[in-house]
């Protein structure tokens, strides 16, 4: 995992079962602190994953977009295309949703 990510999400995360039991499961950051509470195995399991998602699909955007393909994935989402094809390019999409993750949008 790429250390921006790391620090942008304080990751890794980790789910674990709540210290009372009862089924009840939570994710907590690298700090230790909590991410989210209340939730199911699964759920938290799903959740803990969010940061190397978003580290996976901001290198599959770097990697599969041609025009940015030379731009340090750390600035990616900072720049338009060069291109001009942020209207009709799929790579655009996840470019943006990144975007929206990373400023909290």
């Amino acid at each position: 995992m790429q250390e921006t990510v790391k620090k942008l999400f304080d990751a890794p995360w980790k789910a674990e079962e709540y210290k009372h039991g009862k089924g009840a499961f939570v994710v907590r950051n690298n700090g230790g602190y909590l991410v989210a509470e209340n939730m199911s195995g699964q759920d938290s399991a799903r959740l803990a994953c969010l940061p190397e998602i978003y580290d996976a699909l901001l290198e599959a955007a770097a990697g599969e977009c041609w025009s940015c393909a030379g731009e340090n994935t750390e600035t990616i989402l900072d720049h338009p295309c060069p291109k001009g094809h942020d209207e009709d390019c799929y790579v655009a999409k996840w470019r943006e949703l990144l975007r929206k993750v990373r400023d909290g949008e």
